[in-house]
């Protein structure tokens, strides 16, 4: 089987960048405010869909939020 890693760098004006890994379904969601979320057990059809609709945005509200566990990145050097 091949591990998808996939990094989108998206033109929107609350996201940023998205990152997927396939093999444990973690779905990493930079906003433009320089916050990152991690998503649990994002499904890649899901992610698929996303890449592919018209609003990152939208997609993200109706899709994304509040339907799968999440975790805040904190980064600490």
């Amino acid at each position: 089987m091949n591990v998808v890693n996939e990094t989108l760098n998206v033109n929107s004006e609350a996201i940023d960048t998205l990152k997927y890994n396939e093999q444990d379904e973690n779905l990493i969601v930079k906003f433009t405010s320089g916050n990152k979320y991690i998503y649990r057990n994002v499904p890649r059809n899901k992610f698929l869909s996303w890449k592919y609709f018209d609003s990152f945005g939208k997609f993200f509200n109706s899709n994304i939020r509040n339907n799968y566990k999440f975790t805040k990145i904190y980064l600490f050097f």
